[in-house]
């Protein structure tokens, strides 16, 4: 119990909110159709961090200490969780708070010009390049704040668009298997008021209209395929006038790097494939199929489609389960990405190449909103080089 805090007892945290808690963050939920708005939640509460076993005992292990995760049903997940989760009265569900960081990737040696431990270990390439589990998992141990919201399918209007990798196993149509889909088209934006004055006395003012400084579609395109020079400007721009960026796409740097770095022969213009992926950014979900595969269910693969992954939407075509259809919990998207880059665009035959970090460092939950639980504060580890096998 801290003085300037809102809690009056010492112990832990049991029920959201109550008197052992000193600080509770509440947010509001605001859905805009067209050109009008409306609030459809407001005063809802968030799950709290996970400090660890004495003050968050529920979201921990009681003899480790460590976070438990891997439910699989609502009863199974932890009640700091279970009471952060609202029903809005319109239909959606909605959670906010810290989750474990559900990405896994060597980010460290991917930027670091390709360091080697991220491709072909064991002296055969035969299995693929960096497909043999000795990368860094630069994400291990670490938390995010996390915003999900489940929406009903009959709120959404679907739209009809072209996709890559849509009627796979169709030898007619060979890959990259362009065929028409039906579904719609998901990003996330950061914005903030024009101007903010900061003041020495008092607490500071934000004036202004909002301002997009950030955004996020399909994995990677923003990271690893748009220009530095164009990076700030993509960042305020909308998917709706993405052609401007599709040089980074249809003419893809990294494989030009891949080259360089592994004597490859990687196709570095032309690349129309990776463009009806990537253009407009936006996370295309066919919305016509069953419920796909998660990550921890039989069946379940990393690699989507490249791994046997598949399901069939109603107009009888073949889909992946997983990106670059939607985007699963599990979805190796970095190995995916890379794969494309190294196959494409005939897709004669397919180059696996990944990072040597083939899964995440906790298991996800099954159900909502199926992020990990959030590591304990004071029981976590970050990546120390340790080979992770696949």
């Amino acid at each position: 119990m801290l003085s300037y805090g809102l809690g009056t007892e010492v112990g832990p945290i049991v029920t959201l909110g109550d008197n052992r808690q000193n600080y509770t963050q509440t947010y509001s939920v605001t859905r805009t159709v067209g050109g009008g708005s409306s609030q459809i939640g407001a005063n809802l509460v968030s799950a709290p961090p996970n400090l660890g076993l004495r003050t968050t005992p529920d979201y921990n292990d009681p003899s480790s200490g460590k976070a438990v995760s891997g439910a699989t049903d609502l009863a199974s997940l932890d009640s700091y969780t279970r009471q952060a989760i609202h029903d809005l009265p319109t239909g959606e569900t909605v959670f906010a708070g810290p989750r474990e960081d559900g990405f896994f990737s060597d980010i460290p040696g991917i930027f670091d010009l390709l360091d080697p431990r991220i491709v072909d270990n064991n002296g055969n390439p035969a299995d693929g390049i960096g497909q043999d589990g000795g990368g860094v998992d630069g994400f291990k141990g670490f938390n995010v704040l996390a915003f999900a919201i489940q929406i009903p399918l009959g709120q959404l209007s679907p739209v009809n668009y072209t996709a890559a990798f849509a009627d796979l196993g169709n030898n007619a149509n060979p890959l990259p298997a362009v065929a028409q889909a039906t579904g719609v088209g998901v990003y996330a934006s950061v914005s903030r008021k024009r101007i903010t004055i900061r003041r020495s006395d008092r607490a500071p003012v934000n004036a202004g209209p909002w301002v997009q400084v950030n955004r996020m579609g399909n994995p990677l395109f923003n990271e690893a395929l748009v220009s530095l020079a164009d990076k700030d400007r993509y960042n305020r721009a909308s998917p709706i006038d993405d052609a401007q960026f599709a040089t980074h796409a249809e003419n893809p740097e990294i494989a030009g790097l891949l080259n360089f770095v592994f004597g490859l022969s990687l196709a570095t213009s032309g690349r129309a494939d990776l463009a009806l992926v990537y253009l407009p950014d936006v996370l295309r979900v066919d919305t016509t199929t069953g419920p796909v595969k998660l990550s921890g269910q039989a069946g379940f693969n990393r690699l989507g489609f490249i791994g046997g992954d598949t399901t069939t939407a109603t107009n009888g075509k073949v889909k992946s389960n997983g990106w670059p259809n939607g985007r699963r919990f599990g979805d190796d998207v970095i190995d995916i990405a890379l794969t494309a880059v190294a196959s494409g665009p005939g897709y004669t035959s397919v180059t696996l190449v990944g990072d040597n970090v083939p899964s995440n460092d906790m298991d996800y939950n099954q159900v909502f909103p199926y992020s990990g639980t959030p590591h304990a504060g004071t029981a976590n580890s970050k990546d120390s080089g340790v080979a992770l096998v696949p």
